[in-house]
């Protein structure tokens, strides 16, 4: 048993799975759409506001904090354009971390192939913040532009 808070339960762990890079992707323009599958959170000047809409500059930011997570490198990233179909969401974790706010939603990111490889990794480990409290959970494609 594990204790939750001031509750006692029982915790039961999936099997355990090495999971591996993938391949590198041919050099060109790649589009990746990203879906949110539990809200994405992003904050900016010193974690003070929250972004809904993703810039370029925010994914950069999430592709290189992906590989720094990893200890993995690749190429010099590029972001051409982000487009949002998003909507703020705003989720209650409780404790010390009170509610965080993000994004649901879509974006489409059109770049280069070393930054479309780094998103890709968050199909995995999760994209932009508090992914260890389970936000951050996407689906990603990668896409030949």
């Amino acid at each position: 048993g594990a204790m939750v808070g001031s509750q006692r339960c029982e915790l039961r762990c999936g099997p355990v799975v090495r999971l591996r890079a993938p391949p590198s992707l041919e050099a060109g323009r790649y589009r990746v759409p990203i879906d949110a599958v539990t809200p994405v959170s992003h904050m900016i000047a010193g974690r003070t506001r929250p972004v809904t809409s993703p810039s370029t500059a925010t994914v950069l930011r999430c592709a290189g904090d992906l590989l720094q997570r990893l200890a993995l490198s690749t190429g010099r990233m590029h972001v051409v354009s982000v487009a949002c179909e998003t909507s703020a969401d705003r989720v209650v974790i409780g404790g010390h971390v009170g509610a965080v706010a993000g994004w649901i939603g879509r974006i489409v990111v059109e770049c280069n192939a070393p930054a479309a490889w780094a998103l890709s990794l968050a199909r995995h480990a999760g994209l932009g913040g508090r992914v260890a409290y389970g936000l951050g959970r996407v689906r990603v494609e990668v896409q030949r532009a």
